[in-house]
């Protein structure tokens, strides 16, 4: 199994906001999506959330 680190920039006026994107909001989306990669033989973790709102995720399996 391979993990791999992606970092994803979006450049729009609402990423642009000084509001702190909520760690529980990124895990709802994320529990969303994960069974969808899980049944192609891939995951996702969220690894963090920078003081400047990028969401740092580790992809992981057939992600990766």
């Amino acid at each position: 199994m391979t993990d791999t680190m992606t970092e994803t920039t979006m450049d729009t006026a609402a990423s642009e906001t000084t509001e702190p994107i909520s760690r529980e909001k990124v895990l709802e989306v994320l529990a969303m999506v994960r069974p969808f990669l899980q049944s192609d033989g891939g995951d996702v973790e969220l690894v963090g959330i920078t003081e400047d709102n990028v969401i740092q995720l580790r992809l992981q399996g057939a992600c990766g």
